[in-house]
């Protein structure tokens, strides 16, 4: 807790400039690890059933992940599919899948 607060403090002095350019650094980033775990759910055909999809607050739909048959469906906001893969929580999630209490954990290897 002690790390977490000081990265806070640091934060805290930096100009609204900076804080924008680690925001979209960081989104980069996250982008570039999820196209890199959906190149290895492919390439070893695991869920092959699983499909995922990220809405942006427009309701556009991003470029899915998975098999387009595929017929289990997870899709949510970018930060309810990020959260969801990561295993902490499922709000702003629906899964096809689930009877309405929200969508069922991710596997364990995402």
């Amino acid at each position: 807790m002690e790390v977490r607060n000081e990265e806070i403090a640091f934060g805290s002095t930096l100009s609204p400039i900076a804080l924008r350019n680690l925001y979209d650094h960081s989104a980069v980033h996250l982008s570039v690890e999820w196209r890199d775990i959906t190149k290895a759910w492919a390439t070893r055909g695991t869920d092959a059933e699983l499909r995922v999809e990220v809405t942006e607050s427009s309701g556009t739909v991003r470029t899915p992940h998975g098999d387009p048959s595929g017929s289990r469906l997870v899709s949510g906001t970018l930060a309810g599919v990020a959260q969801w893969a990561a295993g902490r929580g499922t709000a702003g999630v629906s899964d096809s899948e689930s009877d309405g209490a929200g969508a069922a954990p991710a596997p364990a290897w995402i």
